[in-house]
């Protein structure tokens, strides 16, 4: 996991965000939206920024996948298929759902990311 800021659309992201690096060392650069497979962010005073903002800011880059831990519903919404500034695709995971994972192979639950 990371916690640097990353370019979109020329735009410095805030450092808060988590996100994996599996494409890349990032030596001597920043990652840019092609080498970022999925963010996560852990929402709870910022959920309707995060929902409503960040969401379209990564759909707009072109990152595949955005997971928004709610921490106030206590659930994961996971976003997919950026698409026009948005996400066509929204599931919410509860602590007991299986998480859908399509990169690496892993298997985890909505429970992995919530209390």
């Amino acid at each position: 996991m990371g916690d640097n800021p990353h370019y979109i659309n020329n735009t410095t992201l805030p450092t808060s965000w988590k996100h994996l690096q599996l494409t890349h060392p990032y030596a001597s650069a920043h990652p840019q939206p092609e080498d970022v497979l999925f963010i996560i962010e852990i929402a709870d005073s910022s959920l309707a920024y995060d929902r409503e903002v960040k969401a379209a800011l990564y759909a707009e880059a072109g990152i595949g996948h955005y997971w928004l831990v709610n921490l106030r519903e206590n659930c994961v919404e996971v976003y997919a298929q950026p698409a026009d500034n948005r996400y066509l695709l929204r599931r919410i995971v509860r602590p007991e759902d299986a998480l859908p994972l399509e990169f690496p192979p892993i298997t985890s639950t909505g429970a992995d990311f919530l209390i």
